[in-house]
């Protein structure tokens, strides 16, 4: 599990450096064409930018938009030893059902609170966790239809 997880991180910042190689590559081709034409500063980009603390909140009844806790993050709670080694996350990505495995809490908290048109959580649950084809569902912490 945790190979898959480094490998997607490293195909992930492979991608991101050759991005920054691509925008590079186009700056030197404008300071070739108009040396003294100003580039506009590049854009502050989300992983420089300072994180506010994210709330802890124990229990959260309600998220849909009128509740007053719709703005509140959900908090996933941790895994417990010896019976989950894994959480499963539900979702709807580009109006396609699918699922991802995850073992740590942050990054499971991080995916549980975003919001998007493209994205939808649906459910997380815990599993015991052996490999994508042997895994058994321990316990559904959250789900779309609890709200």
């Amino acid at each position: 599990m945790q190979d898959a997880v480094s490998q997607n991180l490293t195909e992930l910042l492979r991608q991101r450096e050759e991005c920054f190689v691509k925008i590079w590559e186009c700056e030197q081709e404008l300071k070739a064409i108009l040396p003294d034409y100003p580039l506009p500063p590049p854009p502050d980009l989300p992983s420089r930018q300072k994180r506010k603390k994210p709330v802890a909140v124990k229990n959260v009844p309600d998220r849909d938009a009128s509740s007053a806790c719709a703005n509140m993050p959900l908090k996933i709670r941790e895994l417990e030893a010896g019976v989950e080694n894994a959480y499963r996350l539900v979702y709807v990505y580009q109006d396609k059902e699918q699922s991802s495995f995850q073992t740590e809490a942050t990054l499971a908290n991080a995916l549980a609170n975003i919001y998007t048109e493209d994205f939808r959580l649906l459910a997380i649950e815990t599993v015991a966790f052996n490999d994508l084809d042997d895994w058994r569902k321990v316990q559904t912490i959250w789900s779309a239809q609890q709200e």
